[in-house]
């Protein structure tokens, strides 16, 4: 049996949270014994950890304490920390000792994770770095030039598509020979995403698009924003929607504001699970700058759904090109186009439902977790 540690920041509401929790409950417990160890012990997908993985945690959550000046002062303390440790991660060798030995410690998105394995590294016989964005559009938290440094300890690196993989020497061409990197699609939980209910999260009066991730200046939900103004005053009306929280929430408040759009664009907040609002929409989109593999892109896929997304990193591999969805340039006006198109034309959205609704099971993603237990399990 492998005793596996994976480290992230944090279990709040993003991709690549969702997909190491589905690992965490699906790994075979014969073959490995797990272990988590989060930067921050906070997050909205906590509830879902199965109880037999040991969770380890650097910071607590400011709502464990009882008083809200308690809560001020540790969240400010704990700012001035991460700050510190993001521009000097290798004090992490002086402040985080990690107990006991592992098999495998994998780094579950790139950052200051890296740093949390590196200098713990003789606890560990093995290292994996599993990357989710694409280095060659993305700045993780920590330095590009520690990041390089950081990963030259690791043995192997994974990457959830093959242009993160090809973004990757394309900024460090020099950090990793090919044997060390590998692609490792995310696996897909398809059973519990066909297996939703008849419920209707929203009620429908139009056709409704829906987007969803995480409320990041990388999503560019404002362009989402912005071609809502556009179709309505070109007479194509629409229900926007968008589930997430994140950072850039007041901005896009203020931006609905700013276009008079109250009425046409909902921002939804965190919804624990976003199939059934998938399938009950019309139209799925995502106007991100770049992406590593988009879960929701491939939640839609399962259900079938219209996706518009533009031609970047993730969506484009997914969507193989375009015969899976409908891929646009990275502006408003080609955002605005594609979604006339899906909105006004019933036969192009029935186009994209059934190509999909045919090629269930053809997608480069599966529900499988065999070749990741296999992954795992080699030396």
């Amino acid at each position: 049996m492998k005793n596996i540690l994976f480290t992230i920041e944090t279990l709040n509401g993003g991709g690549a949270e969702r997909v190491l929790i589905n690992l965490l409950q699906k790994l075979d417990r014969n073959k490995f014994q797990l272990n988590l160890l989060l930067f921050s012990k906070e997050g909205v997908y906590l509830k879902q950890l199965p109880d037999d993985v040991k969770v380890f945690y650097l910071f607590r959550d400011p709502l464990t304490f009882k008083f809200s000046f308690f809560r001020f002062l540790y969240r400010a303390f704990r700012w001035f920390a991460v700050k510190f440790l993001v521009s000097c991660p290798s004090f992490l060798r002086f402040i985080v000792c990690i107990k006991g030995n592992y098999d495998v410690g994998i780094s579950f998105c790139e950052g200051i994770n890296l740093a949390l394995l590196v200098y713990n590294r003789t606890h560990f016989k093995r290292l994996i770095s599993w990357v989710h964005i694409d280095f060659s559009k993305h700045t993780a938290n920590i330095s590009n030039s520690k990041i390089a440094i950081l990963l030259k300890s690791f043995d192997s690196i994974f990457f959830v598509s093959e242009d993160a993989r090809l973004g990757f020497f394309k900024k460090f061409p020099k950090v990793a020979s090919i044997a060390k990197t590998k692609v490792v699609y995310n696996p897909i939980n398809i059973a519990s995403i066909k297996s939703m209910d008849n419920s209707e999260p929203f009620h429908k009066e139009r056709i409704t698009v829906l987007s969803v991730g995480r409320l990041s200046r990388q999503k560019r939900f404002d362009k989402l924003i912005r071609v809502q103004r556009m179709l309505i005053d070109q007479g194509v009306f629409c229900d926007m929607l968008i589930i997430g929280e994140g950072p850039e929430a007041p901005v896009l408040k203020a931006l609905i504001h700013e276009f008079n759009l109250m009425d046409n664009v909902k921002l939804e907040g965190f919804k624990e699970n976003s199939y059934e609002w998938i399938r009950h929409a019309d139209i799925l989109a995502m106007t991100s700058d770049y992406e590593g593999l988009p879960l929701v892109i491939c939640e839609g896929m399962v259900l079938a759904k219209p996706i518009l997304a533009t031609n970047v990193t993730g969506p484009r591999e997914l969507l193989e090109d375009g015969k899976f969805g409908l891929l646009v340039d990275n502006t408003d006006l080609a955002i605005y186009e594609g979604l006339k198109e899906l909105i006004t034309n019933r036969a192009s959205r029935n186009h994209y439902t059934k190509i999909l609704e045919d090629n269930q099971g053809n997608f480069i993603f599966t529900d499988s977790l065999s070749h990741i237990e296999t992954l795992l399990n080699s030396d």
